[in-house]
């Protein structure tokens, strides 16, 4: 692990829409990742995970406009993970545009760190 990672030690907590653990309104990483493979459909950060998952399940969409790659609660899971206190914006979207280059999420448009200006 980097030590310029935005992001601590340890596993990624799961979100489902509705349930008791709600992510929280402060920023990190998320992965919508398919259930059966385990692999991820899309990574994506931001400066508000709770606001920024819930329009993705509220779209029901990931980072698409193809009607096919359609969020679906039964075959994907949402996972995501805290930036560390004080963690730049900077820092946050350089770890997205390497987390998409290396494991080419099918469902990500562009190589990422982008984000809205």
């Amino acid at each position: 692990m980097s030590s310029d990672n935005p992001y601590g030690p340890g596993r990624a907590k799961r979100w489902v829409k509705g349930g008791t653990r709600l992510p929280p309104g402060t920023a990190g990483e998320y992965r919508i990742v398919k259930k059966e493979t385990g692999k991820p459909h899309y990574i994506g950060e931001s400066g508000d995970l709770e606001r920024r998952l819930n329009q993705h399940t509220r779209m029901g969409k990931a980072g698409t406009t193809d009607k096919s790659h359609l969020y679906d609660a039964s075959k994907h899971e949402i996972t995501y993970q805290v930036a560390k206190a004080g963690a730049s914006t900077e820092a946050r979207r350089e770890h997205e545009r390497r987390k998409i280059a290396e494991h080419a999420p099918s469902w990500n448009l562009d190589r990422g760190g982008s984000g809205r200006r």
